[in-house]
């Protein structure tokens, strides 16, 4: 089985068993925005804030939710 396959049938038992997975998509978010802001800060040549690359997404960063469900 591959690292792909095991994440997913993780995945899939945590929600078979009503439990929270390993890794939840917020956490995985705050991650990939984290490398998106050094990589904009790397090419532009100023700071980029994480807060901003994800209020660009449409996620509220001090929630950890997106700002449609905050604003419904």
């Amino acid at each position: 089985m591959t690292g792909h396959a095991r994440g997913l049938g993780a995945i899939v038992d945590a929600l078979q068993a009503s439990r929270t997975p390993e890794t939840v998509a917020h956490e995985n978010l705050l991650s990939l925005a984290m490398v998106e802001a050094a990589v904009r800060s790397s090419r532009e040549r100023r700071t980029v804030e994480i807060a901003h690359v994800l209020a660009e997404a449409g996620w509220d960063f001090a929630s950890h939710e997106p700002t449609s469900r905050l604003h419904s």
